[in-house]
């Protein structure tokens, strides 16, 4: 995640080299890319206003925040270390 994080950056910055301004990536962009539905069409009661809030965060932020939780995640659950 972290990963695609700085690809996502990455490309930001070479089409922004290229073309002189900065295109942002939204999670919607990516969203919508895998079929998955508008989130007005949920229709639950409060998600779908938290689901719009969500998706319209920077891609690079979102892939950012999700792979550093995952790390964290990953590296509570070793254990104690025998040093």
């Amino acid at each position: 995640m972290v990963v695609g994080g700085l690809a996502a950056t990455a490309h930001q910055a070479i089409v922004w080299r290229e073309s002189g301004y900065w295109t942002e990536m939204h999670l919607r962009t990516l969203w919508f890319a895998l079929g998955d539905a508008a989130p007005d069409a949920l229709g639950w009661l409060g998600i779908d206003d938290i689901m719009a809030w969500v998706l319209n965060q920077p891609l690079n932020v979102v892939f950012f925040v999700v792979g550093g939780y995952l790390t964290w995640i990953g590296l509570s659950n070793r254990g104690p270390r025998c040093t």
